[in-house]
């Protein structure tokens, strides 16, 4: 009997992992482009088509030079480019068949949509299944990636939800865990993680600072160093055959990353008359929207209360994270997918944790945290202003009067870089 009682849990959770997947994916082909709509997006989508109709390159990496259609900076340095986005989407259309088009426009939004998955599994082993169905339905319509990952969108955004979420979670999980060969083992899955995000990211290392400074505080209070120390090692270690020694390099260079963000302003790129918004500080109420609403970030509170009163251990690695993510993303609105994943997961473990009576108030809750952020989204995605250069309206405006109608225009377009 209880077989079988264990065999149904296992089905209805994979039900709801299936429904959040399903969830994520609508709601990113809803709030769709019919096209390609940044640089990025034009880059890997070219590499993409280049490598499926090519072949694989032998490296994730590339010079600017070796490519005929990348501006190198004005500084002449010669910069190594990651291409790993572009290796994972043609090896999916290989695999599936799938044409260069189709990868370019649906791959982000099925590969974001998989965050759910380690979320729901992470919150669940602490609560239940309605918390981890929280959790992850928040993380499946919250708005930061939803915005850089619905169609349209081909970016690396795609994967820094779920390989975040899995280097955290195991990372966790090895801390907590009461034997040497779950530290182990853990330690092992969360260094791959990291490994994986510096195939897709050239700041990966602000994830491993990230993880190393919050689960610090875990480890002083568990009194347990074992996993930890070996999650650095070997996520230094997974590092190297992809970045070779730039892995020291890249760590060493938070300290300027950092300063850098401190002095972050929009950016004008004259080349794509495309105005950086995104990179600008947010003020706060607009810092609250893009996280969910006041809602959430309500509940959110009452999640840290609360769990503070359970002794979860796990607050002590999520509320830095939290912490760190919402001032980043104040400083820098992009960096606001940072807090999502910790707010989304307080939020979940809050709703997992009540009991008896108090579900049916959870399932209320928990439906009204995964309504609100797709309205928020629908509302943002709807009044976002393309910005248009004024030479560009001049300039299609004098084609428009000086040319007859059947005339064909040959321009030349951004590709990506």
């Amino acid at each position: 009997m209880s077989f079988n009682l264990r065999s149904q849990d296992r089905i209805r959770d994979v039900v709801l992992v299936v429904i959040l997947i399903a969830l994520g994916v609508l709601v990113r082909s809803t709030l769709s482009a019919s096209y390609l709509i940044d640089m990025d997006s034009f880059y890997y989508a070219r590499k993409t088509a280049e490598y499926l109709q090519n072949g694989l390159p032998n490296s994730l990496f590339m010079l600017r030079t070796s490519d005929p259609l990348m501006s190198l900076p004005t500084d002449g340095s010669d910069p190594l480019v990651l291409n790993g986005l572009s290796v994972l989407g043609a090896v999916v259309g290989k695999l599936f068949g799938l044409s260069a088009n189709t990868v370019n426009m649906r791959l982000g939004t099925f590969v974001s949509s998989l965050l759910a998955i380690p979320a729901f599994i992470f919150v669940k082993r602490r609560t239940n299944s309605l918390g981890g169905f929280a959790a992850g339905g928040l993380l499946a319509v919250a708005l930061p990636f939803v915005i850089h990952t619905c169609t349209g969108v081909y970016d690396t955004d795609m994967v820094l939800g779920v390989l975040p979420m899995c280097f955290f979670a195991f990372g966790i999980e090895g801390i907590l865990s009461d034997s040497r060969k779950g530290a182990i083992v853990n330690s092992i899955f969360a260094a791959l993680s990291c490994a994986l995000i510096s195939c897709f990211w050239t700041m990966y290392y602000a994830y491993f600072y990230l993880f190393v400074i919050c689960a610090l505080f875990l480890a002083i209070r568990m009194r347990k160093w074992l996993s930890l120390a070996l999650t650095t090692v070997l996520s230094i270690l997974f590092t190297l055959p992809i970045h070779g020694l730039e892995t020291f390099s890249d760590l060493s260079s938070i300290f300027k990353a950092l300063f850098s963000l401190s002095s972050t302003t929009s950016v004008e790129s004259k080349g794509v008359f495309a105005y950086v918004s995104e990179m600008r500080g947010l003020p706060p109420l607009e810092t609250v929207s893009y996280l969910g609403g006041f809602f959430v970030l309500a509940f959110a509170v009452f999640s840290i209360v609360y769990l503070i009163i359970k002794k979860e251990r796990s607050l002590w690695v999520i509320i830095p994270w939290l912490v760190v993510g919402v001032a980043l993303g104040i400083k820098s609105g992009r960096f606001l997918e940072i807090a999502v994943i910790p707010l989304s997961v307080l939020c979940g473990l809050g709703i997992g944790k009540l009991k008896d009576w108090k579900v049916v108030v959870a399932s209320i809750i928990a439906v009204a945290l995964l309504v609100y952020p797709v309205f928020n989204a629908v509302d943002t995605l709807k009044n976002i202003e393309q910005p248009v250069s004024e030479d560009l309206v001049s300039g299609t405006e004098y084609l428009v009067s000086h040319s007859p109608d059947d005339a064909v225009v040959v321009s030349w377009w951004d590709l990506g870089y």
